[in-house]
């Protein structure tokens, strides 16, 4: 039983770092510049946010193999060709698993509101 539970821990571990490191990535490659800092999109640019697997391998590959024809598949190309395979994978990682933490330290939920409901 020690070691599953040890097992689990390191799991659990190795999946966090996956998500930090495509978040890294995600930055770092420039993605954030088109797709936005959240991953919802910006302009003519799609929401990549939690987006099924499957859809987006198959859309960076069309995007390495440059099957895709269109003004924006002639930025997305030349990204997805720099991309290695493992980055590629990396990023999709965290695109899947996506979760926006932006708002969770700018509200106090635990405000209890008491006195005379004044100033």
């Amino acid at each position: 039983m020690k070691h599953l539970i040890t097992l689990f821990f390191l799991g659990s571990l190795l999946i966090s770092d996956t998500y930090l490191e495509g978040e890294i990535l995600y930055f770092q490659k420039g993605c954030h510049g088109c797709h936005g800092a959240t991953a919802q999109g910006l302009h003519q640019f799609p929401k990549l946010a939690n987006q099924k697997e499957k859809d987006l391998i198959r859309k960076f590959n069309a995007y390495r193999a440059d099957k895709i024809k269109t003004p924006q598949a002639s930025i997305m190309t030349g990204y997805a060709k720099a991309l290695t395979q493992v980055e590629m994978n990396t990023i999709i990682y965290y695109l899947v698993n996506y979760k926006d933490t932006s708002n969770d330290e700018r509200y106090d939920d635990s405000y209890d509101n008491w006195g005379d409901g004044g100033s």
